[in-house]
């Protein structure tokens, strides 16, 4: 016999009886050393496993878990998926927000300690103020820069970080020791100072008043500078130079009122 395939047909058998015919499957001999002859088909290609490969096995284990079973896969397979676009949803685009060493961080919390101040003069000045062009400026002062705090803070909430730490004043700028006296940001009054502001009565008030806040808006906006200096963020940008403009316009309105009761700034 020769080495190439053959292909043996077995005889068909039929009764008589009219019962069907019965056929054996043919089989292919191959070559030696292939594995022994396997059944074909009617066009001589072999047949597969039913639902064969990945999808036959998924199948087959789908069919073993039963309903209960396929019921707590999809549950779970569900919440997987759920994690997963949650992870994704919180990671992906999410904001670069200023960490806890940059200055937009450092800029919000020293900011808002030294409105504080201003905020508390200011009230002083509603409530004790003899002219009137001096309360309704301490009143501006104390509402304006009371939201502005807010606004610091929700920023400071918004990026991960605390709203007061230990650091020194002005830590956040090179050499910002420099600018810091009495552990007291630039401008700022002192406890003496602000006790005796609220001890002073009449004409005294005011223009000590004004003479405090004009040095305490002066020294704000050094700390304005020093952050626009560093290339803040957007907000932090736009709200600094706002604090500027404002904080540069109120020392002209106060410098002006102070001469009219005929007294000087304080020194620098």
């Amino acid at each position: 016999m020769s080495a190439a395939a053959t292909t043996t047909r077995p005889s068909r058998t039929s009764t008589t009886s009219g019962r069907p015919t019965r056929t054996t499957p043919r089989f292919t001999r191959g070559p030696a050393g292939s594995g022994g002859g396997r059944p074909v088909g009617s066009g001589g290609e072999r047949p597969r496993a039913a639902g064969g490969g990945r999808r036959g096995s998924a199948a087959a284990l789908l069919q073993q878990l039963g309903p209960r079973g396929r019921l707590g896969l999809a549950v779970v397979s569900a919440i997987i998926v759920g994690l997963l676009g949650f992870a994704i949803g919180t990671n992906v685009g999410r904001p670069n927000w200023p960490g806890e060493d940059s200055a937009d961080v450092g800029f919000a919390r020293d900011m808002a300690s030294h409105h504080a101040q201003a905020v508390e003069m200011g009230m002083m000045a509603v409530h004790k103020a003899t002219n009137d062009r001096v309360r309704s400026l301490g009143h501006d002062i104390a509402t304006t820069q009371q939201a502005q705090i807010g606004r610091m803070f929700s920023w400071l909430d918004t990026w991960g970080v605390p709203r007061y730490t230990n650091d020194p004043p002005m830590a956040w700028v090179p050499g910002g020791d420099a600018m810091v006296k009495g552990n007291l940001m630039p401008g700022m009054a002192t406890r003496e100072e602000i006790n005796q502001l609220r001890e002073a009565e009449g004409e005294e008030f005011d223009i000590y008043f004004l003479q405090l806040m004009i040095r305490h808006h002066l020294g704000g906006v050094h700390m304005v500078d020093a952050v626009l200096a560093r290339d803040p963020s957007p907000p932090v940008r736009e709200l600094a130079e706002q604090m500027k403009r404002n904080q540069s316009n109120e020392v002209v309105v106060m410098q002006n009122l102070l001469a009219e009761f005929g007294a000087s700034p304080l020194p620098s």
